[in-house]
């Protein structure tokens, strides 16, 4: 190992040990000197040396490199202002607080917020009680300036979106109100004392429901498969098809009445006809009919089926009833008057009216009008 001077007059370019600079001033020590990558591998503690990659002084303690800078003093024993220890010193900025004459002054200071719980603020207060409204906390002791409180009068204007919400049960509300009684419609709760305006609101229920709740006997609605019993209805016109679903209508007087037409036709020589479509039809012959298959046939009373038949324009058919006729699917032979059958009329264009007389479903009878020009 070189030997290094103790004390001597600095000379140009000197780094290391005591030196009495050249200028007569105090003396110092330069201590040694290197980069961050020439530091010892594992030096003796309190080591110092002179960082040049970083511009620092620094020395060995617990294991590792510690640098007298800002930085490198508060990674050592802490900054409560970073990292929340209590073992350093806080560091503040000039505006945040100022000393003088050992009185120590707060400035402009971030605002903080105090945690705690309501029980430690009422031992912490010196009236000795604290109260607050969240969570499940109690307003114990306490009088409401109804002047500077909105408990009495609300103005949904101030609120957030111009809502208010409240929540509770309803016995809670009816115990709060100076009238002593809050109804609601949700759940079973009973509606007491109170006028509906029909006109803002829709009331819900079943027909039963509402016969029982009404003073009369009796409620009736058109919506659904609803039953209208013991009602007259008024003149006035239908909405839509009434179906008599087979059932009797009695004391009628029939006005303006038709039947409805359906057009028929006829494929490899049968005509098909069904009495659901309706009571009488219209067919224009392109083929020679043999057979006639009705079906929806009244199995009880009289039903009449009337069908006009117009010939051909270029070309004469001919229409066969004495054979090959079925009612609801069984052969029946119809009976014409005096037996005479019936024949279509083979003149191009002309038509022929025919009704179809049916009793409970049987062979029909037939009465005709020919030849109409």
């Amino acid at each position: 190992m070189a030997e290094r001077p103790i004390h001597k007059v600095e000379v140009g370019g000197d780094t290391t040990g005591l030196r009495e600079f050249a200028n007569g001033q105090d003396s110092g020590i330069i201590v040694p000197q290197g980069t961050t990558a020439q530091r010892e591998s594992n030096p003796t503690e309190g080591t110092i040396r002179y960082n040049s990659t970083d511009d620092a002084i620094e020395f060995y303690i617990g294991a590792s490199w510690v640098q007298l800078s800002e930085s490198g003093v508060e990674a050592l024993i802490g900054d409560a202002a970073a990292d929340g220890s209590t073992k350093g010193v806080a560091a503040f900025a000039a505006t945040e607080f100022s000393a003088n004459s050992g009185v120590i002054s707060l400035g402009s200071v971030s605002p903080t917020k105090l945690a705690g719980t309501t029980a430690e603020f009422n031992g912490a207060l010196s009236d000795g009680d604290f109260a607050t409204l969240a969570g499940s906390e109690t307003v114990i002791n306490k009088t409401f300036d109804t002047g500077a409180q909105t408990l009495v009068t609300i103005d949904l204007a101030d609120v957030g979106a111009g809502t208010l919400l409240f929540t509770g049960t309803t016995t809670e509300f009816n115990n709060a109100l100076s009238d002593g009684t809050f109804a609601t419609l949700a759940g079973t709760e009973a509606l007491q004392n109170k006028t509906f305006d029909l006109g803002l609101n829709t009331l819900t229920g079943s027909i039963t429901e509402f016969n029982t709740a009404l003073q009369g006997d009796g409620f009736v609605s058109l919506t659904g498969t609803e039953t209208i019993q013991n009602k007259t209805i008024s003149n006035s016109q239908l909405g839509q098809d009434l179906n008599g679903a087979g059932r009797a209508i009695y004391d009628v007087v029939f006005k303006d009445y038709s039947e409805t037409k359906q057009t028929v036709s006829s494929s490899s020589g049968t005509l098909s006809v069904d009495l659901n479509n309706g009571n009488t039809g219209v067919l224009t012959l392109t083929e020679n009919i043999t057979a006639i298959a009705f079906t929806n046939v009244a199995s009880s009373g009289f039903q009449t089926f009337t069908l006009e038949i117009t010939q051909d324009s270029s070309s004469a058919y001919t229409v066969t009833t004495a054979t090959g006729m079925t009612v609801n699917a069984a052969n029946v032979t119809p009976t014409t008057a005096g037996g005479g059958g019936y024949t279509m009329t083979s003149t191009l264009g002309a038509k022929d009216l025919i009704t179809f007389i049916f009793l409970d479903a049987g062979a029909p009878a037939i009465q005709m009008l020919q030849d109409l020009q």
